[in-house]
């Protein structure tokens, strides 16, 4: 989210003369870029890693009556 609102601020800084279009093109290519790799890579190996923390620390209370 932090990235999505950063690019409105950057055209922000476009538009105010502060920035070039060639830079606010090449800040939004890699926003977008780092945006999908963290939506599409790092979020879903963050869930995994929860998971399996999740699943340890419960196998040790777990009570099973036979």
């Amino acid at each position: 989210m932090a990235l999505l609102v950063a690019n409105v601020g950057v055209i922000v800084l476009c538009l105010g003369g502060y920035l070039s279009l060639l830079e606010l093109v090449l800040f939004l290519e890699v926003s977008f870029a780092l945006a999908g790799y963290l939506g599409l890579v790092e979020a879903p190996a963050s869930h995994r890693l929860l998971a399996e923390a999740r699943t340890e620390m419960l196998d040790e209370i777990r009570i099973v009556k036979g």
